[in-house]
């Protein structure tokens, strides 16, 4: 036999029988020592010793195996974990909340025998930017519970960061000068409504508005009040106690929306400070009018001639007399109304309308004067309205008729030179003339009004209307031609505007497309994939096309200009290809 094969059997035999030894060492308990005490060998193990046998001369003991003894089981002193229920994580935050503070503290696992148990969470932050932070939560086991199993124990959590920082506001003026009788709810309404926020979110920088409660907190000069005041005003407690009764001192409160966070405890109350005057009249400026009108004028013409407003002076402090006053100015407006008539004049008087806030203690007179001199001459246009297209150069006349004192000068001036223009030449008429004309210019679109005097005095008008005319472009295509050969050589062949195209009359920017492609006969049916129009008017021929007669429609659009209205059109243009 091989010795190999020998050696393997042996390694074989030894193995096998190391394995029996342990096996009966484990279960049976058998003690392998063969040795007792002094080294000497025993034949058979203690475990089988017995009483002994007496037997004479031969001196020898014989060994009896001992009762066998079953092992003792023990209770394990541990748990094995089954499952883990993952925390429900969701939703979004608010800029600098705690995100970490509102996750979950616990979470609930499962072992295998069935029972439920509390298991703590402790989160990590990973991540974190102005948009979301993430987070990773491992939950801790109790001692007595084992993950024999290997159940996933770590949860990721992205929690989304919304809304907006606050990083200041405005609020209005801190300090106003309001009527002196004006209620406490009138002065509330004439305050800010709303506060204008500054506001972050991430990195940029926005403004977002709050609305404002405001509050009554002291009717006249309060220290307590002052004291609290905002650092966006300043206040003088001393000049508060010189105005007594005439302040009021209102608390304003910003109620910053939901998605804005103060993360900054910016002070969100502040304090207006309400001074009681009157806006008292100082003056008003005089208004100087003279004027000469036809006599057959009627009133709402000299009316409308006359100023809607005039300027007057307000103080805006306690007494007109202060150094210290508040003075200031603004346009108010007049009423008029024709007092009295005659041949040779007409009287109007103009009131002046002062506004609620402001007060005439001392009875300044509110109340003009006007005559206006009538004059006994005549002259009409025929018609008051005027209306007519614009066109490049035109010009028109314009007659007044009926010219009464015979012999009279007659000037015309138009209020619009742009639009229309008129000869400023004054005109002498003779002793029988009672009519006379001047030419006007339409030089662009919109209104104009020409004015006709007689003698100096404004005798009647003609309000003239240019509106734009219609675009003049007329575009008519033309026959082109192009070999086959060429365009393959050269990828394609392209024709400029002005070679398949005739334009006349353009005003504006024009824009070209095509409209249709058709065969000749029907023989070539892929003309539209091989011809195109730019939108600036080039036409092209690809390569890939057929030979034959080709008819392309071409639509424009000439636009709008300040002159002339749009216009559209088409034109059939031919190609020939070879």
């Amino acid at each position: 036999m091989n010795k190999s094969i020998i050696k393997k059997r042996r390694r074989q035999f030894f193995a096998i029988s190391l394995t029996a030894l342990i096996v009966l060492q484990c279960v049976f308990g058998f003690d392998f020592n063969f040795k007792d005490s002094n080294g000497i060998f025993k034949p058979f193990p203690p475990a089988y010793a017995g009483s002994s046998s007496g037997s004479s001369g031969s001196g020898s003991t014989e060994y009896q195996p001992a009762p066998y003894t079953p092992p003792t089981y023990t209770e394990p002193s541990y748990e094995l974990l089954r499952s883990v229920a993952e925390p429900q994580l969701s939703g979004s935050f608010l800029v600098g909340t705690d995100i970490k503070s509102k996750l979950p503290e616990s979470t609930t696992i499962t072992l295998t025998n069935n029972t439920d148990r509390s298991a703590t969470i402790t989160w990590t932050l990973l991540s974190s930017s102005d948009a979301e932070e993430k987070y990773t939560g491992n939950v801790n086991l109790p001692s007595d519970v084992k993950n024999f199993f290997d159940v996933p124990t770590n949860f990721t959590y992205t929690a989304t960061i919304t809304g907006y920082k606050l990083v200041s506001f405005d609020a209005g003026p801190a300090v106003g000068i309001h009527d002196k009788d004006a209620s406490s709810d009138a002065i509330k309404a004439a305050l800010s409504a709303n506060a204008t926020l500054r506001v972050l979110k991430g990195k940029e920088e926005t403004t977002k508005q709050a609305p404002i409660t405001w509050k009554e907190v002291s009717s006249n000069a309060s220290a307590n009040a002052s004291s609290n005041a905002s650092a966006n005003a300043s206040f003088d407690a001393s000049a508060d106690a010189s105005e007594d009764g005439c302040v009021r001192w209102y608390k304003g409160t910003v109620n910053l929306p939901d998605d804005v966070a103060n993360l900054d405890e910016i002070k969100t109350t502040f304090y207006y400070k309400a001074k009681l005057n009157y806006k008292k009249l100082a003056s008003f400026e005089a208004i100087e009018l003279e004027g000469k009108y036809a006599k057959y004028y009627k009133s709402e013409r000299i009316l409308s001639e006359l100023p809607e407003e005039v300027l007057i002076s307000t103080v805006q402090d306690v007494t007109i007399s202060s150094e210290d006053a508040i003075v200031s100015s603004e346009a108010v407006k007049v009423l008029w109304t024709e007092v009295s008539r005659t041949d040779t004049e007409a009287k109007f008087t103009g009131n002046v309308v002062l506004p609620d806030d402001v007060k005439n203690p001392n009875g300044l007179a509110t109340t003009f004067t006007y005559t206006a001199t009538l004059v006994d001459l005549r002259g009409e246009f025929p018609s008051r309205k005027k209306e007519l297209k614009y066109k490049k150069d035109v010009s028109f006349d314009l007659y007044i008729d009926y010219i009464y004192p015979l012999g009279s000068e007659v000037t015309f001036k138009s209020s619009n030179s742009d639009i229309v223009s008129v000869d400023s030449k004054s005109i002498k008429l003779g002793e029988s003339q009672i009519s006379a004309s001047t030419e006007c210019n339409v030089n662009g679109v919109g209104t104009a009004t020409i004015y006709a005097y007689i003698n100096g005095v404004e005798a009647d008008y003609c309000d003239i209307t240019v509106t734009k005319a219609d675009n003049p472009i007329t575009v008519k295509g033309k026959s082109v031609a192009a070999t086959r050969n060429k365009i393959k050589s050269n990828g394609t062949v392209v024709f400029k505007t002005s070679k398949f195209l005739t334009i006349k009359g353009k005003n504006g920017n024009v824009t070209y497309k095509r409209q249709s492609v058709k065969a000749k006969s029907g023989i070539v049916k892929s003309g539209k994939k091989f011809i195109t129009i730019s939108k600036s008017g080039n036409l092209t021929l690809k390569k890939g096309i057929r030979k034959g007669k080709y008819k392309v429609k071409v639509s424009f659009t000439a636009e709008e200009t300040g002159l002339y209205n749009s216009k559209t059109g088409t034109a059939e243009v031919t190609i020939v290809v070879k």
